[in-house]
C-alpha cells in the first residue's frame, strides 16, 4: 500500500530481485526485504518472529527455483 492507503501492484524479476534478512544479535529474524535496483520493499511484516524466519526460508527456496 502506498501513504495514502491504496493498493500498488509491484513485480519483480527473480533473476534481479535479492531476499535481505534483517536480523538481531542473537540471529533471529526482524524482517525480510525485497531489493531490486533501487526498490526495497518489507513483506511478511505481519508475522512474528518465528513465522518470519520459516517464511524467508520458503521464499528463499521458491526464489532459488523461479531463478532455475
Amino acid at each position: 500500500m502506498d501513504a495514502k492507503g491504496d493498493r500498488v501492484l509491484r513485480r519483480f524479476n527473480p533473476k534481479s530481485v535479492r531476499s535481505v534478512l534483517d536480523r538481531d544479535v542473537n540471529e533471529k529474524t526482524l524482517a525480510l526485504h525485497l531489493r531490486a535496483n533501487r526498490d526495497e520493499m518489507e513483506i511478511g511484516a505481519f508475522l512474528n518472529g518465528d513465522d518470519k524466519a520459516s517464511f524467508a526460508k520458503a521464499f528463499g527456496t521458491a526464489l532459488r527455483k523461479a531463478r532455475a
